[in-house]
């Protein structure tokens, strides 16, 4: 098998032992892989003590599940007991990690005992205010951690941090259990989280290792900006890597996106025998794409993805490809930004997929012990979820011992509608329809996107939509270009339509 281009950079990586690293991670360059290998360096060579933890956070609970299974791979392959392996390492989304580890533990502690203790505090992104003083109010009156009505700005990690600054107890205690912290997607970090991990690294002495790739940041909106990464460049403290190699896409496809970055990184020079990047004309594309979906199908059981921006662009399009077998990825009510998703979750896809998930999957996923009782549980919740949906609920809070509220029963009903059946099912379509967002982190082997999706409504190109689109694809990548988008291709050198 012939080695990454990367690989001294990923040797590296791994046997090495700095205070703290930057690695920046091409799409489909295995961040998951090499990230999980270097937690497992860190205790096969105890740089950790028993009683400490690696955190590993992530964005999302499919990148912390992603992670998980990384981490059983890679235990499978070893000789070792696995036991230590998953008690030093702490996994994790952004959220819940400063909820459970700082905020709930020593809210009182850090801000005084009219405050209620965590045990009670639930968390409603629902519940918005203006500023940090009625958030805290907001907690005060109701026990609901709010979100801010500027969604650029993040409450729960400007908490977190006023409870570090405010409490000797929680300093000693992160700085004791949590020796290294692990972020993922750090592109995707806002000011206040940036601030938080900054605090970490320059007041706790917490060794960070930092993974973030600016050509994918697609979070402007909630708070991320460029300039972050870019300050992190600039520190000296960071030992900074670059992993280029691409496992996921075919090699022109990997050669077509590095185009667009030219002046940002350095451009290995890559050989392949066929161009697998199709640029069609709005006049040819529809019979092209026709013809190249008939014949793949007719050959492999590959999995065919259209691309798009706006929700408005589908709608404009969905004709012909409904016509051509592609389902649409419509956004769930309810969704992760729930602070209760991942207790709900499960049991949308025990509703959906019964004949493929069962309740010992549920409880599994729930992290509950499977045993008689919660057994016998899991069936009644089951039996109830074609006619009583209240008892469900009432039976899942008793089951997990978490209040669920009453927005997110209200969005779990509307989900339950069959249209969202194809976002639960373990066997998706082969033919899907999904915004650039929504395919994020995930992959497809042949993509087809219209280059009016690299653009904001002010005609801005988004090199980062881009990157992230034409990053999805393993196999082939179709796009429909357009004046701009042919006039950018012309002034890279790399312009050349389909026939």
């Amino acid at each position: 098998m012939k080695k990454p281009i990367d690989q001294d950079v990923r040797d590296d990586i791994l046997k090495s032992n700095h205070q703290h690293y930057l690695i920046s991670a091409s799409a489909g360059s295995g961040k998951t892989t090499i990230l999980c290998e270097k937690a497992f360096s860190i205790v096969d060579k105890n740089f950790i003590k028993t009683y400490q933890q690696i955190a590993m956070i992530t964005f999302t609970r499919l990148a912390t599940r992603q992670i998980r299974d990384k981490v059983i791979e890679l235990i499978s392959k070893r000789e070792k007991s696995y036991e230590r392996y998953l008690k030093n390492l702490k996994i994790a989304t952004t959220e819940s990690f400063v909820l459970s580890e700082l905020i709930k533990p020593f809210i009182r502690d850090a801000l005084g005992k009219d405050f209620p203790g965590g045990e009670n505090l639930i968390q409603n992104y629902n519940s918005r205010f203006i500023d940090f003083d009625s958030g805290l109010l907001n907690i005060k009156t109701g026990n609901i951690i709010g979100s801010y009505e500027d969604v650029t700005k993040n409450f729960t990690y400007q908490l977190a941090l006023e409870i570090l600054e405010n409490s000797e107890n929680a300093r000693k205690y992160f700085k004791s259990r949590f020796p290294i912290v692990m972020v993922d997607e750090y592109q995707d970090v806002d000011y206040d989280m940036h601030s938080f991990y900054m605090y970490l690294k320059n007041e706790l002495n917490v060794r960070l290792v930092l993974v973030g790739d600016i050509k994918q940041m697609l979070y402007s909106f909630r708070g991320a900006d460029e300039a972050i990464m870019e300050s992190l460049q600039s520190d000296d403290e960071f030992k900074k890597y670059q992993l280029i190699e691409n496992f996921r896409s075919h090699l022109s496809i990997v050669n077509y996106s590095y185009q667009f970055f030219k002046q940002d990184i350095e451009i290995p020079h890559i050989h392949y025998k066929e161009n697998r990047v199709r640029l069609y004309s709005d006049i040819v594309i529809k019979e092209n794409i026709r013809r190249f979906i008939n014949e793949i199908s007719s050959k492999e059981d590959d999995i065919f993805a259209f691309l798009f921006a706006r929700r408005n662009q589908w709608n404009n399009e969905k004709y012909y490809w409904e016509d051509k077998g592609f389902v649409f990825i419509d956004n769930t009510p309810l969704d992760s930004s729930y602070p209760n998703y991942d207790v709900l979750e499960p049991v949308l896809k025990l509703y959906f997929d019964s004949s493929n998930y069962n309740i010992y999957n549920l409880l599994d996923d729930l992290d509950v012990e499977i045993k008689n009782s919660t057994v016998k549980k899991a069936t009644k919740i089951r039996e109830n979820l074609e006619t009583d949906i209240s008892k469900v609920l009432k039976m899942i809070e008793e089951l997990t011992e978490k209040n669920l509220l009453e927005d997110e029963k209200l969005r779990f009903i509307e989900t339950l509608d069959e249209k969202y059946r194809v976002n639960f099912v373990s066997n998706r379509p082969k033919r899907l329809a999904l915004t650039i967002h929504g395919a994020k982190g995930l992959e497809f082997d042949h993509v087809f996107i219209d280059a009016d999706s690299f653009y904001d409504l002010k005609d801005k190109f988004l090199n980062q939509n881009h990157y992230v689109a034409i990053t999805r694809a393993k196999k082939s990548l179709h796009i429909l270009i357009n004046d701009k988008y042919e006039s950018l291709l012309q002034s890279l050198g790399i312009f050349q339509l389909n026939s």
